[in-house]
């Protein structure tokens, strides 16, 4: 479950597995597995509104290391927002590919877009940013703010590119493979429990 402290995400990743040292019980992680248990928690939302989705994803045979339920609630999130700020009989990609020692997982949406002067707001629950895409900034732990929060934990980096109003959006999630050092993980020492997705 995640963690229920009032500022849990404004806690720099070392705290956070202080707080809640099970956060990141790993194991190895198919790409391909990962990608399809975010997909199917996610084609509601994408079906009820007529979008189309398209995988990508020659290179999904590659391994990450990290918590299958927290990887999967972090696609989740992108999906379901990407699908939320896309108009009905949209389109949204999904697409692997790898750059040196990291795999990058890009989810592009012909939607709403983003404003640039927001591209950072927007993973900040605190900021104005976040208020204006309605991604609930009285729920901790929700929407992009998490997704950032579950990025940074598995040592790797979440950005957004957009041309603005209007444009789409292309989110790109960058995680280490499987031989990279894992020095910013936080292991567990039990097994963790299932993580309910947060819609």
């Amino acid at each position: 479950m995640i963690p229920n402290h009032p500022d849990y995400l404004h806690y720099p990743p070392t705290e956070r597995c202080k707080l809640h040292p099970n956060l990141l019980h790993t194991r190895t992680i198919l790409l391909s597995d990962l990608i399809e248990r975010a997909v199917q928690a996610s084609l509601p939302c994408i079906e009820q509104r007529q979008q189309q989705l398209q995988l990508n994803q020659s290179l999904s045979a590659l391994l990450v290391m990290g918590n299958l339920d927290w990887l999967t609630q972090l696609l989740f999130n992108l999906l379901t927002n990407a699908s939320k700020y896309t108009p009905d009989r949209g389109h949204i990609v999904i697409t692997v590919l790898q750059k040196g020692d990291a795999v990058q997982v890009l989810i592009a949406d012909d939607g709403a877009g983003i404003p640039p002067a927001l591209h950072l707001a927007i993973f900040d629950r605190s900021a104005h940013g976040f208020r204006a895409r309605n991604l609930g900034p009285g729920k901790p732990g929700n929407g992009l703010a998490l997704a950032m929060l579950i990025v940074e934990m598995h040592g790797g980096t979440l950005a957004v590119r957009s041309e603005g109003d209007g444009r789409g959006s292309e989110f790109t999630v960058s995680l280490p493979l499987l031989d990279r050092p894992r020095q910013a993980f936080c292991h567990g020492q039990a097994a963790h429990d299932a993580l309910p997705l947060i819609a």
